[in-house]
Parts: structure tokens; C-alpha cells; sequence
């Protein structure tokens, strides 16, 4: 149990840092001085519209990870069941709703760009 946990406990503590690597092609120091979150949200347009955008994106990226985080939890769950019935299936509904709620998120993130496209015909 332990072992186990050394390996899940940095996977967890890397992820975020994952997460703001990527955003180095957003961020740009000659773009906007205003630092990471004025960047994040106003990436689009500096409109309300784009305010909003950026908002929901930025939302949907952080529900993503967590939709992320209880998928690893409830494969934990379900490996560590050693046997038993109760944790193996509280496992499996852990990972099935963590499924359905990434795929809730991914599909509201392919909403929004494909109406933001439409009525505005900005890409993202």
C-alpha cells in the first residue's frame, strides 16, 4: 500500500505543473503585462464575450483534471479492492461516472468552440 502510494503521490503533485507548461503558448510577455490570469481569460478577444470564453474554457480545463484526478482514484480503489466485493464495485462506479462526467466536459468544451466559431468566427 505504501509503494503505491510513493508512486501516486508525485503523479498527483506533477499534474498541475503539466497543466501550466502547456499554457506557455498562450502566454506571451509582449502580449499582455497583466500576468497569467488576464492572459488565460482575454486569450480570444479582450471583450466581455471573450472574458466569458475564457472563463468557461478555463473552467472546463479544471473540471477536466479533476474528472482526471477520480479516474486515477477510482482505478485505486478498484485494484486495492484485494477481493473485496463492496470496494470493487464503489471502485467500478467511481470510474464510470468519472468517464461520463469526462466525456459530459469534453463534449460542453467542442459546444462552446463550434458556437464561438459560428457566431463569431474567432478559432481558439
Amino acid at each position: 500500500m505504501i509503494s503505491k502510494l510513493r508512486t501516486l503521490i508525485p503523479v498527483l503533485l506533477l499534474a498541475p505543473y503539466m497543466v501550466f507548461a502547456s499554457a506557455q503558448d498562450i502566454i506571451s510577455p509582449n502580449d499582455n503585462p497583466g500576468g497569467f490570469l488576464p492572459n488565460l481569460i482575454f486569450r480570444r478577444s479582450p471583450t466581455v464575450g471573450g472574458a466569458i470564453i475564457g472563463i468557461l474554457t478555463a473552467a472546463l480545463g479544471l473540471a477536466g483534471l479533476i474528472a482526471v484526478a477520480m479516474l486515477i482514484y477510482g482505478g485505486f480503489r478498484y485494484i486495492t479492492s484485494a477481493g473485496n466485493e463492496e470496494m470493487a464495485k464503489a471502485g467500478k462506479k467511481t470510474i464510470t461516472n468519472a468517464l461520463i462526467g469526462l466525456v459530459i466536459i469534453i463534449l460542453s468544451f467542442v459546444i462552446i468552440n463550434v458556437v464561438t466559431n459560428l457566431a463569431f468566427g474567432t478559432t481558439g
